[in-house]
């Protein structure tokens, strides 16, 4: 009967040491966890921080080429008013047989919505030139 005593000996010898070996494993598995865990905390905040950039950088970048296409439309609606009132001086002033005939007030008048519209073309070019460097 020794031998059944020794093999259940060594049964238990090698169920502790199985058990030993089991509960380093599993002691390391859970160290190993919690380090992957912090890794992969930390390229999840890089990828969220990089996103989050991109997104912001496309949408003020949106922003900001809607705002230039809103102002190059009010800038050649301003140039077409500039234009029609050029076209309207000339047209007063070269119209008249002399130039003593030349009815002073509208010209002046003209020449004022002509320097407004010019004064707005500048502040609109203005605007443009200095769009997204915020």
């Amino acid at each position: 009967m020794g031998t059944f005593e020794d093999l259940g000996k060594r049964l238990d010898r090698f169920a502790d040491q199985v058990l030993a070996s089991t509960s380093s494993g599993i002691e390391r598995t859970a160290s190993e966890t919690k380090e992957w865990r912090k890794v992969l905390d930390e390229i999840a905040d890089k990828m969220r921080r990089t996103t989050q950039g991109g997104v912001e950088r496309i949408a003020q970048e949106t922003k900001d080429l809607g705002q230039s296409v809103q102002l190059r439309s009010r800038l050649r609606e301003k140039k077409k008013r500039r234009d029609e009132k050029l076209c309207e001086l000339g047209r007063l002033v070269l119209g008249q047989s002399g130039l003593d005939a030349v009815d002073e007030e509208n010209v002046i008048v003209l020449r004022a919505e002509i320097a407004a519209q010019d004064a707005e073309i500048e502040r609109i070019e203005s605007e443009l030139q200095n769009l997204g460097r915020d």
